[in-house]
């Protein structure tokens, strides 16, 4: 016999009657229930996260979250996706950055967070999908995902198969419309907004065209991405706007803008297989973002521009994948930024902030819900090479990861001015997973190891043990702060259950 046991929240009381009613269709047709997920349980020990001599955070907390995924499917051509995340947090904590997390005693905080809602459906007759909501917003990688836009946000997606070789794949997003002309409402630059004509919105139009030649191995996708930004955008003063130019730098006053402006991004997904067991990936990206004054001409308020590459050689093995990678993202120029706010990255809308993962302590490899990267969850502003052996699996159950990395800043050295902070703080300045991305300039540079062990306990349920540690060696320019403690580790054991 099955019990139902309501949870304290309201909101959590809401979902189980939602997911009973929705239990019980119409008669009139049937649906079929999916649901699945994952829980993680992560214990952390970690220094010197933020390489700051005088950080004073928790060397040992508990993280953990809950995602599940709920589909209501009709038909193969219809369906319904749901799925909900339990913010990750740590233990004894009511409230963690912008959310109560609810892992402290009581545990009652409001921990509920929708990730994905959107309806997926296709004409019967046509090989078209179109996907509608809430949507996954991911632009396409094939070495480490994409640092410039992996989130969810409300938009219509659709793809279009020509043939088994040819496809085509567009979204039209809208990730803020912040004030909406809502009378209670507030603005920084307009606390009485009522009934004014703000340009609040934010709109992405994305293009993607993939080309698969399987008898040749190789699979090339070009994308493009244009976006058009209100100058009262809520984009200009969130922390994920933020993390771009915070990748390398954070002096700008994002919420100075007084301009709308306009953003557009090229990019190359390539995988090249025809050599099996030998495996080439690459990604190539390059972005522009600037405000109307000028009309991208240079005399601009802001404006952001610079390319990315990451390129991985994998040889697959019997009891193994050797592989070298290499990334390459362009840096800011000293003159550049105090003369015109030029700088030169890529503009980053991601707000997970974890896409960029050639290694799982510095950049954003992570498994679960351990800390977010101690560099970045971006390629702005660094660049690095390594060595790994992936996916040893000598031993029954048993996976292992070994890999050696350096890296650099790609940053002029001039940015570090006396009191310059390496990296930024946010309203989430408590969370012991804050994503802080370090700036680093050509005079900055690192070396870094990880020992990455996972052990099957049962078919769904696995624990991990990442080890990671880094000596960040910054050049004389930085406080001293910021030079006296380059060593920094991580030790995380995560317990993962999927179903």
């Amino acid at each position: 016999m099955t019990k139902l046991i309501f949870p304290r929240s309201n909101i959590g009381a809401m979902m189980v009657a939602l997911c009973l009613l929705f239990a019980y269709p119409a008669k009139s047709f049937a649906v079929d229930f999916h649901v699945f997920g994952d829980m993680d349980f992560a214990f952390n020990w970690l220094d010197n996260a933020r390489y700051d001599s005088e950080d004073k955070r928790d060397k040992f907390t508990v993280n953990q979250r809950l995602r599940l995924t709920v589909e209501a499917r009709v038909s193969e051509n219809l369906k319904g996706v749901a799925m909900f995340r339990m913010a990750p947090a740590a233990w004894g904590r009511s409230k963690q950055g912008p959310v109560d997390a609810g892992y402290a005693l009581d545990g009652d905080g409001v921990n509920l967070r929708n990730r994905f809602l959107f309806l997926d459906w296709a004409p019967s007759s046509m090989p078209l999908q179109i996907r509608m909501g809430l949507i996954p917003l991911s632009l396409p990688f094939t070495s480490y995902r994409n640092g410039i836009l992996d989130s969810s946000g409300g938009g219509i997606a659709a793809s279009y198969q020509f043939n088994d070789a040819f496809a085509a794949t567009a979204f039209w997003a809208r990730p803020f419309d912040s004030y909406d002309n809502d009378s209670s409402a507030t603005s920084k630059t307009d606390t009485n907004i009522y009934g004014k004509n703000l340009m609040d919105e934010m709109d992405l139009f994305f293009l993607s065209l993939p080309m698969t030649f399987s008898s040749a191995g190789v699979k090339v996708t070009p994308w493009a991405m244009y976006s058009t930004i209100g100058k009262d955008s809520a984009y200009w003063g969130s922390f994920t706007a933020r993390g771009a130019p915070a990748a390398g730098g954070g002096t700008t006053d994002w919420n100075g803008i007084a301009e709308n402006a306009q953003a557009w991004w090229l990019g190359l997904a390539a995988r090249f297989d025809m050599f099996d067991p030998l495996s080439i990936r690459a990604d190539v990206a390059y972005g522009d973002m600037r405000s109307d004054t000028g009309r991208f001409g240079d005399e601009v308020l802001y404006n952001s521009r610079g390319w990315s590459s990451s390129f991985i050689v994998d040889y697959k093995l019997g009891w193994g994948v050797p592989g070298f990678f290499a990334f390459y993202a362009s840096g800011s120029d000293a003159d550049d930024v105090e003369k015109n706010q030029q700088w030169g990255y890529a503009p980053n809308l991601s707000s997970f902030n974890e896409g960029f993962g050639p290694t799982s302590y510095g950049f954003g490899d992570r498994w679960g819900v351990n800390y977010a990267p101690s560099i970045s969850g971006v390629n702005s502003g660094h660049w690095g090479l390594g060595l790994q052996i992936a996916n040893i699996n000598i031993w029954k159950d048993w996976s292992h990861t070994i890999r050696v990395a350096y890296y650099q800043g790609t940053n002029d050295k001039d940015l570090v001015k006396a009191g310059t902070k390496p990296y930024n703080i946010s309203s989430a300045s408590g969370s012991p997973i804050i994503y802080d991305p370090q700036l680093m300039t050509t005079e900055d540079h690192a070396w870094e190891v990880n020992f990455n062990h996972f052990y099957k306990i049962y078919e769904n349920l696995e624990v991990g043990w990442n080890l990671g540690y880094v000596n960040l060696d910054r050049g004389d320019n930085w406080d001293k702060r910021y030079r006296d403690n380059p060593n920094s580790w991580q030790l995380a054991t995560n317990f993962k259950y999927t179903f």
